[in-house]
């Protein structure tokens, strides 16, 4: 297997002064990027987004959506229009304050984005949100009929705490809450605050044990860092059911080295993103990079 490349990825920063702000924005960048509007557009409350279609055959609808309260929520929803996610000031994939205090980077191309606040706000509620619908490796695509991920980094409207998102780690640890929206096959399944150990959408991580020894191994000899496929996975009928991997999230790679939040590389003739901040963990050391070019 190898990074799967969009052929289109990009990145442009703005700072979140309304909500309008925000969708007209946000909005903005995917459709230049290859989103087209499904419902609404600039100037709307309610604007529902496709992205364009996967080789494989594959689109999600995103709808950002102003319910009256502090933040836009966004949502996920099958394109055939059968599998709706909750979109309001409690039930969401993910919520997007406007802060004029904040800078928000999208770093998004045709089939997926991701939205943060900049530099480093990894441990602010309600400053990150994320989807998309992955390439689907070929044994994956007979038995796929719709997929798509959302993830947020807070727990509601007014939630000023955050849920573990891919700023923090590679997976959900079972002690933390998440805010979460996934589509496969006929379910969509929604996790907002939910209880510790629900179950998340997650990349995998690496920490090798190394034989006949206590340590543990995360790099190559020469001191260079693995980088794994950035896959993606989470239970097919709920949160909780056994995550699987679904497929491989575009212009994405997985580090075992350690990033500070937004920090940059070059490798591979493009330019990355660290997603993940300052990822130690012994149990899921890593660090998701985007590509922004």
């Amino acid at each position: 297997m190898s990074i799967q490349y969009s052929g289109n990825a990009q990145t442009s920063t703005f700072t979140p002064t309304t909500k309008q702000n925000i969708i007209d924005t946000i909005g903005a960048a995917l459709i230049a990027a290859g989103w087209t509007t499904a419902s609404g557009g600039s100037g709307t409350t309610n604007w529902m987004l496709t992205s364009a279609t996967t080789p494989q055959g594959y689109a999600i609808n995103v709808r950002m959506k102003d319910n009256a309260g502090t933040c836009v929520t966004f949502s996920l929803e099958s394109t055939d229009g059968v599998l709706v996610g909750g979109n309001s000031t409690t039930v969401a994939g993910g919520w997007l304050i406007p802060n004029a205090g904040y800078t928000y980077r999208i770093v998004c191309n045709k089939y997926q984005a991701f939205i943060f606040a900049t530099p480093n706000l990894s441990s602010v509620g309600r400053a990150f949100v994320a989807f998309g619908v992955p390439f689907l490796n070929s044994w994956l695509t007979s038995g796929a009929s719709r997929v798509g991920w959302m993830q947020g980094g807070g727990l509601s409207d007014t939630n000023t705490a955050i849920g573990v998102i891919f700023r923090q780690s590679l997976f959900s640890p079972s002690s933390f809450s998440v805010t979460n929206q996934a589509i496969y096959n006929a379910t969509i399944w929604t996790v907002n605050g939910a209880a510790p150990g629900t179950g998340t959408v997650a990349v995998p991580s690496y920490v090798a044990t190394v034989a006949n020894q206590s340590a543990t191994g995360y790099r190559w000899q020469n001191n260079s860092a693995l980088l794994i496929d950035a896959l993606i996975g989470w239970g097919d009928t709920a949160a909780s059911a056994e995550g699987k991997f679904k497929g491989q999230l575009w212009d994405a790679v997985v580090s075992t080295d350690v990033y500070a939040g937004d920090s940059t590389a070059t490798f591979d003739t493009h330019n990355w993103i660290a997603i993940t901040d300052n990822n130690a963990n012994t149990t899921g050391r890593g660090t998701l990079l985007i590509a922004t070019s």
